[in-house]
């Protein structure tokens, strides 16, 4: 009998601990972390923080539906986009660099290059045919070095022209020449940059991209107004430009209240024939309707009639930052801002709703640099329609820092865009936060 005791007692101890250790609880964690918290979301004041379930996964996990291509991965890379078919973006390499010019400078960095490493490239260089300014004046820097005055005056006498007084002046002084609309005196000025300089040349593609735009737009008929140009094609001289210019004025006018600082200064638009034309100047995407490069550049519709009004509001945005805040903002918060100006009149729209309900989420990761690699028109528009809506989460008084002190940021020591991010956002800013938000915002709107 003790051992039938022994027995029964064994068995409802081992049902106990299947009950004490075994729970449904976890698989209820996996079904409530399924299913969208939105409906129960109210975001009614900014210092109400939502809490998360400390079993929840990292917020990255979480970002699932996302445009097709995996962004946070393509942004991770060290690639750049600018390639385009025409190949007008692709000049990575100087044409008038040499191995010898390469030498020197290596020499040059280093430092206290010996007698021995000097003499060499002295006598290297009498190999080199036809030498350019920058090759003689790198010449004659290392003939004073070895103490061989003469023989250093006597090649800067070869030299083709006086070299320029302040060479490192000339790529700023193209840049202002560049966003005048004097495209040919950038050409030039960067060219006599190119051909005095020891340094590497790095702007290449910029050179190429404005030695375009200025042989596309030989031809093309000025307008001038208050304050800035535009640049069409004769075949568009039968167009309205006289209201188009008053639409301009009329956003050139709100831009000064929206944003403080001074309105961009000189301020050139050119409106190209179409859109490839666009493209081929600026190594833009497929999908851009509008691009500030440091000018405003557009293109006619395929009907022939001028553009929307607000994708050049849109520009005015970034010439607007361009020229008045020195630090650069994440590309979430310029885009918003452009956006934000763009569709002041109707800041909500239904397309909102549908972000919510797709569950389309970029990550910030992307939207602070990663526009580059949006290669379709749906991730684009998903990009543009969130990055609008961070700005109406900071218009809103939602956010760390109002809009006025996210712009005096960029005026401040300069900042790296997670921490301008976490700054204005605030570090804890999650998807669901963002969710919420939207639900907010569309269910608030007047019917």
């Amino acid at each position: 009998m003790q051992r039938l005791y022994i027995i029964l007692f064994a068995v409802v101890l081992g049902i106990g601990s299947l009950f004490l250790f075994w729970s449904p609880e976890p698989s209820k964690r996996k079904q409530r972390r399924a299913l969208p918290k939105v409906e129960k979301a109210q975001v009614d004041a900014p210092e109400e923080k939502i809490e998360e379930p400390e079993e929840q996964e990292p917020e990255v996990a979480e970002a699932a539906p996302l445009p097709a291509v995996d962004l946070e991965k393509e942004a991770s890379t060290d690639e750049t986009d600018l390639s385009f078919q025409q190949g007008y973006c692709e000049a990575s390499t100087d044409p008038l660099e040499t191995e010898w010019l390469r030498n020197v400078r290596a020499m040059m960095i280093a430092g206290s290059p010996s007698e021995e490493t000097l003499t060499a490239l002295a006598s290297e260089f009498e190999s080199l045919d036809d030498p350019m300014p920058r090759e003689l004046l790198a010449q004659s820097i290392v003939l004073r070095q070895l103490g061989r005055a003469k023989e250093a005056n006597a090649v800067t006498e070869r030299f083709p022209e006086p070299p320029p007084t302040d060479i490192r002046s000339l790529v700023n002084d193209a840049k202002l020449a560049y966003r005048a609309g004097r495209f040919s005196e950038s050409v030039a000025k960067l060219r006599k940059h190119q051909a005095w300089t020891l340094g590497r040349v790095l702007y290449l593609p910029f050179l190429a991209r404005v030695q375009l735009t200025d042989e596309l737009t030989r031809d093309f008929i000025s307008k001038r107004s208050d304050g800035f140009q535009v640049l069409y094609p004769t075949k568009a001289e039968g167009q309205d430009w006289s209201t188009w210019i008053e639409g301009v004025e009329a956003g050139l006018d709100d831009l000064g209240d929206f944003v403080e600082g001074e309105l961009p200064s000189p301020l050139t638009m050119v409106v190209f024939q179409d859109r490839s034309e666009l493209l081929a100047t600026t190594c833009g995407k497929n999908w851009a309707g509008g691009i500030y490069d440091g000018v405003i550049k557009l293109f006619l519709n395929e009907d022939g009639s001028l553009p929307n009004i607000r994708t050049v509001q849109h520009e005015l945005i970034h010439a607007t930052l361009e020229r008045n805040f020195p630090n650069r903002a994440p590309m979430w918060f310029e885009e918003g801002l452009a956006e934000i100006f763009e569709h002041r009149a109707k800041p909500i729209e239904p397309r909102f709703e549908t972000l919510r309900t797709n569950r389309v989420y970029v990550p910030l990761t992307t939207l602070s640099d990663g526009f580059h690699l949006l290669e379709a028109g749906e991730e684009a528009n998903a990009a543009y329609l969130q990055s609008r809506l961070l700005l109406l989460w900071i218009q809103q008084d939602n956010a760390e820092l109002s809009l006025t002190d996210a712009l005096a940021l960029l005026k401040g020591p300069s900042l790296t865009r997670e921490a301008f991010t976490n700054r204005v956002l605030g570090a804890d800013f999650s998807m669901e936060t963002y969710f919420q938000f939207i639900q907010k915002l569309t269910e608030s709107k007047d019917p």
